[in-house]
């Protein structure tokens, strides 16, 4: 630990700094020897120390890591090219402080997001992979991609505005280059299993954005990413497992994929009442389910129908497993709507066992609402309507979006 005298010596001559900057804004970007001092000071273990210790010193030099902080975001802002001091910023959010550094997250979010070129996002993005494939801790390795990757990405995908057009596909290769997708995918098939599992859950976060927005960069990697993405669904830990239930519905949603995985997730998210992910698991189905008819034969889906027949068949005691398959079917009725007679007994059936029930939950009030209106509008067609190939029936688009603002 530094000394008082020490500490009363930096002190000074870091208000030195303070007046010097405030009369020359240049100042900082024109000395690299103060920054290189700065940038030390702020990764030894003596400042973290010092951060985690406050009550042992002085109050005078409790700002030693605000001031610091202040600096190097006020250097960042004249260097944008030196994109490795916003890595740097993000140490200060590994330990829990009493000081608000809010300022620094707010400042990171609008550089990556505004203020950097392709190229610089280009070089964030390398940087990343870099420090995804060192021995650096998970924990830097997740607020990385929580303060600056992901961020970066949704500024670059937004959908398209007045003041912000889409970005060109010479924009996107910029930023992700093909080599740069390949060494994502090759860090996660060679180290993936050693994550941990909050780090693994950010990355398969990652890999969901990327399949949304340039799934065509990502065809030739399709067998590496199922396989990475098809470990996960063993895991132990349900926030890990059920991340990967979503983003593996989402590459069936945008990729061809053998008609057995497609049931097989199917199956198994219709079986996940229980899960403490609810969540996400509504979120999987909502992402899984209306590719049914472009990913599976017309057979194939009657044998899907088949299995949710089935289920509530063998769960019809079962309260919270009706009302999660009644949930996935209000929300989709367009997938469904072709097997209407085979349901709609069900239907009727289920209602008093959601809604009528003096204990039942609000949840389940509001569904067996939910699927008195699908009862009414499915009487109401005189001929069944089958939905394959993506065909939809006009009430089927109506009514899913209807449905889809109550999730």
């Amino acid at each position: 630990p530094m000394t008082t005298t020490a500490l009363e010596l930096q002190y000074q001559g870091f208000k030195i700094v303070e007046v010097l900057i405030s009369h020359d804004s240049a100042y900082l970007p024109e000395h690299n020897d103060v920054v290189r001092g700065f940038r030390w000071l702020w990764r030894s273990r003596g400042r973290h120390y010092r951060l985690l210790h406050e009550e042992e010193m002085p109050p005078r030099y409790h700002s030693e890591s605000l001031i610091l902080a202040k600096f190097l975001t006020s250097y960042s802002k004249a260097n944008p090219t030196d994109v490795d001091v916003l890595f740097d910023l993000i140490r200060i959010f590994l330990q829990p402080s009493s000081i608000d550094f809010s300022f620094v997250k707010q400042f990171l979010n609008d550089t990556v997001s505004e203020v950097l070129s392709s190229e610089q996002k280009c070089q964030v993005m390398q940087r990343f992979l870099t420090l995804l494939s060192s021995d650096g801790s998970d924990e830097t390795k997740t607020l990385s991609l929580q303060m600056l990757v992901y961020p970066m990405l949704r500024s670059t995908f937004r959908q398209t505005t007045k003041n912000y057009p889409p970005p060109t596909a010479n924009t996107l290769n910029k930023i992700l280059p093909d080599a740069t997708i390949k060494d994502l995918i090759l860090i996660l098939c060679k180290d993936g299993s050693s994550f941990h599992p909050k780090l693994t859950c950010e990355l398969l976060r990652l890999i969901n954005i990327l399949l949304e927005n340039i799934r065509n960069k990502l065809t030739e990697h399709r067998k590496d990413m199922i396989k990475y993405i098809w470990n996960i669904l063993k895991s132990d830990d349900n926030g890990t497992k059920y991340f990967g239930y979503l983003v593996v519905s989402r590459f069936v949603a945008v990729f061809e994929t053998p008609p057995k995985v497609t049931l097989q997730v199917y199956v198994s998210l219709l079986r996940s009442h229980h899960s403490t992910e609810k969540h996400m698991v509504r979120a999987a189905l909502d992402t899984l389910v209306p590719s049914l008819p472009n990913r599976l034969t017309e057979d194939e889906l009657g044998n899907a129908i088949k299995y949710t027949l089935k289920l509530m068949y063998e769960q019809v005691n079962s309260v919270p497993q009706l009302a999660h398959l009644w949930d996935i079917i209000t929300r989709n009725p367009n997938v469904y709507i072709g097997h209407k007679s085979k349901f709609l007994p069900h239907m009727v059936n289920s209602l008093t066992k959601l809604g009528l029930s003096p204990n039942a939950p609000a949840e389940n009030k509001e569904l067996s609402v939910e699927l008195a209106k699908l009862i009414v509008t499915w009487v109401e067609f005189n001929e069944p309507v089958k939905l394959v190939g993506g065909a939809q029936h006009e009430w089927g688009n109506e009514h899913s979006n209807k449905n889809s603002c109550r999730g």
